[in-house]
């Protein structure tokens, strides 16, 4: 059997913002499909979350599929996706559960993984173009919004064992380009070698990668050399070749040792790879050449002999491969987003799918078929880089005091400090305080006011924009219930709030707009939403800013630095004294790491800002980026000085829109709303580094709190 895969962001599948992928959570609706006499039946199960039993939410569904109409429309994408999912939901249950399956989605920020299971009894259904599938509701292509992730998991004849991702740091990709010298022979289109390898390595950068091509790029591409090479050990493997199926058999093009061509057969080929010890197997390999993933729905019986099918069920975690004859535009355009994108999040399905989102639209995005073992798709996982927190050594240190000071001596000679321990407790309540209202102003500005005005274009036209726009307005009144309550919790810090009460008023005007279907009024709301996002978030900012730079924890360390000159001569509590002592040194950690991170914090708002007003005047002065890029590139700039994996993404897309805006390309909007997308992630993770360490910060109330009692 077979899986196909989609993942679908909860409220909208085609909004245009991105949450960054690690605040993603996930559910899966598993479909499978079996053949019974001439028609097929539909299973529909359901997982509320990634670690939950499933429940049956549709069972034994009839479905018919005309494969014959759906042949007829191969040449036209939009036709055959519509038709494919005409079919595919023409049963009311299929529809009621589908919507069923949105409305539990649209309550939390859950991704969905829709999981289709073809038996073997329904062969036929493989050959079918499913990334071409459309939303049964709005018809619009899963596929080309980069919050669907298709997949097709193919069962393997034999067990597999577990695949075991593995840590970045030993990471590295084999790229194999074969450009016979003689394509003339078997009517081969020659291949941009430098050009493709090029636009790989920069892809991949930092990864390390090896390249089979001829000389001088390395050694041949051929099959020996590419079977030499893995046994080394390369999780990525990426194969740019011609290739075709003859006669039901796959073959590839690659090179001869003296550069001419070498026909490969794919059964051998799978083969020899299948043979490796499962240490040496690529975990992922990317077939950018054609047929690789069958020459289509007129040749289903071909589907499963194609090299991308063999591959995955011999074992490969994932396979991508091309279903037709993939243009070599295609590639060039893909092979880069994807290897690029793949390296800033290691999801294999996740990447595969924003890539497709930066194609043309005349490019066939759908050829690409991605076939996955592995449920997360996760091809590797992640060495820790943060720094270790200081916070809870820092806790541990003020707990030991706690304890050394029950000795009247060290009491006494502590008491003058009582109130810097008092002073230190008010400015942590104080971040905290502020924090928490930064922290909802945030989930309301990416959470309510970006997918409302997003939905806003759709009000009230479209049935699934109102539900959508329904669903904000109730996640908005609970965040706004939230903020009054942290005002209640802390007046003297926070004061009135007295803009609350534009929220309150935005909140009533969208409902008054969904109930009288008042384009208008929304518009209002939204705008109120915006209002105080402009005016408040960077009130509320600057003072949890400003409150965090207060926080003088240099201070503390000179007091606490005193006091522990009295603890050496008055306490014998050796191991107390060593957990105190390391908690002074934890806390001057902890006061660098403040500072940086402000710093860090206020620049990426600053840039957040701009971006928001470039994007605000761009659909109505397309002269607005050419204006303002130079600026907002000089600053960015500044904060690409050090070395670290997420700077070379900014750097590429940097230089592509300088290109694009140099030669007055319309590619320029897509590209800068690429970068704001980069921005947008970069700032959220600023932000949540931020977030936790203000949070941690509550771990130090209880030890100050016992501190200045002891000690009045």
């Amino acid at each position: 059997m077979f899986f196909f895969s989609a993942i679908i962001l909860s409220e909208n599948l085609h909004s245009t913002y991105r949450l960054p992928p690690h605040t993603m959570k996930y559910a899966e609706l598993e479909l499978t499909l079996r053949s019974v006499g001439e028609s097929y039946t539909a299973n529909l199960r359901f997982f509320a979350s990634e670690n939950t039993s499933g429940t049956d939410i549709a069972k034994d569904v009839q479905i018919k599929f005309d494969t014959s109409t759906l042949l007829g429309l191969h040449n036209n994408w939009v036709g055959y996706g519509r038709e494919l999912t005409g079919q595919l939901f023409a049963n009311a249950k299929m529809r009621e559960a589908w919507a069923e399956i949105r409305g539990f989605i649209a309550h939390d920020d859950t991704l969905l993984r829709l999981r289709l299971h073809i038996e073997p009894s329904a062969d036929a259904l493989h050959s079918l173009y499913w990334e071409l599938l459309q939303d049964p509701k709005t018809y619009k292509s899963l596929c080309r919004s980069e919050r669907v992730l298709l997949t097709r998991y193919l069962a393997s004849h034999e067990l597999l064992a577990p695949i075991t991702p593995p840590d970045r740091n030993t990471l590295r990709a084999l790229v194999l380009v074969a450009n016979p010298s003689d394509p003339e022979r078997y009517n081969l289109t020659p291949l941009d070698v430098d050009g493709e390898i090029s636009r790989v390595r920069t892809a991949l950068d930092p990864i390390p990668t090896t390249v089979l091509a001829r000389v001088p790029h390395g050694q041949g591409a051929t099959l020996e050399a590419l079977i030499r090479t893995l046994r080394i050990g390369y999780p990525l493997l990426s194969l740019t070749c011609h290739g075709r199926m003859v006669d039901g058999e796959p073959l590839l093009y690659f090179e001869h040792a003296a550069g001419h061509t070498d026909t490969i057969s794919g059964t051998k080929l799978v083969q020899r790879i299948a043979d490796l010890p499962s240490a040496q197997r690529p975990l992922l390999i990317i077939l950018a050449a054609c047929q690789t993933a069958g020459r289509g729905q007129q040749y289903e019986t071909e589907f499963l002999a194609a090299l991308a099918p063999q591959l995955a069920r011999a074992g490969v975690g994932a396979v991508i491969g091309m279903q037709g004859n993939a243009p070599v535009t295609l590639v060039e355009a893909l092979l880069p987003q994807l290897l690029s994108e793949l390296r800033e999040n290691s999801q294999i399905d996740r990447a595969l799918a924003l890539a497709r989102t930066t194609l043309a639209d005349d490019q066939p995005w759908w050829m690409p078929v991605l076939f996955m073992h592995m449920r997360d798709g996760r091809l590797w996982t992640e060495s820790p880089t943060v720094p270790p927190n200081p916070v809870p050594q820092v806790a541990a240190g003020l707990n030991a005091l706690v304890d050394l000071i029950q000795n009247p001596n060290i009491r006494t000679a502590s008491t003058e400090f009582r109130k810097d321990f008092a002073t230190s407790r008010a400015q942590v309540a104080k971040v905290i305080a502020f924090k928490d209202i930064h922290d909802l102003l945030h989930i309301i500005q990416f959470q309510c006011y970006i997918p409302l005005e997003h939905e806003a274009h759709h009000f009230p036209d479209e049935d699934v924009a109102c539900d959508s726009i329904a669903e904000y307005a109730l996640s908005l009144r609970q965040k706004i219930n939230d903020i009054q309550e942290a005002f209640t919790r802390a007046p003297e810090i926070l004061g009135k709030g007295t803009w609350i009460a534009e929220l309150r008023s935005a909140d009533a005007n969208i409902h008054q707009a969904l109930a009288q279907r008042d384009p208008d009024m929304l518009k209002k709301a939204i705008q109120q939403i915006d209002r105080v996002l402009g005016r408040h978030a960077s009130f509320i900012n600057t003072n949890l800013t400003a409150n965090a730079r207060n926080l003088r924890l240099q201070d503390l360390v000179k007091v606490m630095n005193q006091i522990q000159a009295h603890l050496h001569l008055a306490s014998t509590d050796h191991q107390r004294l060593a957990r105190f002592m390391a908690g002074v040194d934890a806390l001057s950690i902890l006061h660098q790491q403040i500072e940086q991170m402000i710093d860090d914090h206020d620049d990426w708002q600053e840039i957040d800002r701009q971006v928001r007003q470039i994007s605000a005047i761009l659909p109505h002065n397309t002269d607005e980026l050419k204006f303002s890029w130079p600026y907002l590139r000089e600053c960015l700039s500044r904060l690409l000085l050090i070395e670290a994996t997420w700077v070379q993404p900014f750097q590429q897309v940097m230089s592509e829109l300088d290109m694009a805006l140099e030669n007055l390309s319309e590619r320029s909007k897509a590209i800068f709303h690429r970068c704001s997308r980069l921005i947008n992630e970069r700032f959220f993770k600023v932000d949540v580094d931020l977030k936790r360490l203000c949070n941690q910060l509550r771990e130090l109330d209880d030890p100050l709190a016992e501190l200045e009692r002891m000690l009045t």
